[in-house]
């Protein structure tokens, strides 16, 4: 019965999200946690004409480590790579290198299969392209954002000449990369003063499980980098992480991101429907070297914030959780 129900979803990934054509060398990339998934990728791609190949890998320890070299030489190769994968492998060197071959590339990484059968997936993509665009545009022709929410987060984020990344949900041109179905507009941060209180989830930090938090993780944040981490269990599991992987890069903040797919309004701790819930923002940690920035860290680990209040020099995007931008106008409302 789930086949039946993942058909759907998956076929929508392959017809619209990269508008796979004949003949297009199709990669899934995947591990024995999300066959399944894997698996109604590869018939919906086999049913579009692709000649498609899965590749199942041993799970990554944590998020940001590269694939085996045979999958990193397979990506560059293909035309169309999607990763339905238990760790990221968005934020590598494998990643990036197949973008500047020309490499559509969709991460659906900590996915579950509900994933391709409800929620964000019943998103009009193409609709919401716009706004993604457009709030991309106004993060990379900005120059300072301001950001609080209700748990305590107060930081100043310089993002003075970084580009902005809509991840719309279509990868439809070469070099194009996407997460699916986390409409997010994001930047890399040039340098971040404050604290960040995540109160929503950190999808990536137990593995398997759910990442929803229990209670709120405190971030002090000094030139760019976490120099505290405050809180419960939570807390304590993400310091251990990060001091595990034994590299002083693991702590920058190298992503500043906006969930925009408004079929997403409840966190689950699945990285792609967390990424993309309305209204929120996410903090990346770790490698930026893929959104724009410079650093490339051992890892990279994601925080979602709720009901943020949020600006661009000076003027407000979000507040308490509510979009104020209009695509249509391209204006604030």
């Amino acid at each position: 019965m789930n086949a039946m129900l993942m058909a759907k979803g998956a076929e929508k990934i392959i017809r619209r999200c990269v508008k796979a054509r004949e003949s297009e060398k199709l990669l899934i990339i995947t591990d024995p946690t999300l066959i399944s998934v894997a698996e109604a990728l590869s018939a919906a791609g086999e049913t579009a004409g692709c000649e498609t190949v899965v590749s199942v890998m041993r799970p990554r320890e944590w998020d940001g480590e590269e694939p085996p070299a045979v999958i990193a030489g397979a990506m560059a190769a293909a035309d169309i790579v999607i990763f339905p994968t238990m760790r990221d492998i968005a934020h590598t060197a494998a990643t990036k290198d197949a973008l500047k071959q020309g490499t559509r590339i969709v991460s659906m990484a900590g996915c579950a299969p509900e994933i391709l059968m409800e929620g964000g997936i019943e998103e009009d993509f193409d609709r919401m392209k716009p706004l993604c665009d457009l709030v991309a545009e106004m993060l990379g022709d900005g120059n300072e954002v301001r950001l609080t929410n209700p748990a305590g987060t107060d930081v100043v984020i310089n993002i003075q000449g970084r580009p902005g990344n809509s991840h719309c949900c279509v990868a439809d041109k070469p070099g194009i990369f996407t997460g699916v179905p986390n409409i997010e507009a994001n930047i890399a941060p040039v340098n971040v003063e404050g604290s960040i209180v995540i109160d929503g989830s950190v999808p990536n930090l137990r593995g398997a499980e759910r990442g929803v938090l229990r209670e709120p993780i405190k971030l002090t944040v000094k030139n760019g980098s976490v120099v505290a981490v405050e809180g419960g269990t939570d807390a304590r599991n993400l310091d251990t992480l990060w001091k595990a992987q034994k590299d002083p890069s693991v702590y920058h903040v190298a992503q500043l991101a906006l969930g925009l797919n408004p079929r997403i309004r409840t966190l689950t701790g699945l990285i792609v429907n967390d990424h993309g819930a309305w209204g929120t923002v996410h903090f990346g940690i770790g490698t930026s070297a893929n959104l724009g920035g410079l650093v490339k860290a051992k890892g990279h680990i994601d925080g979602i914030l709720q009901r943020p209040t949020l600006s661009i020099d000076g003027n407000p995007v979000l507040e308490d959780g509510h979009v104020l931008v209009d695509a249509g106008t391209g204006e604030y409302t």
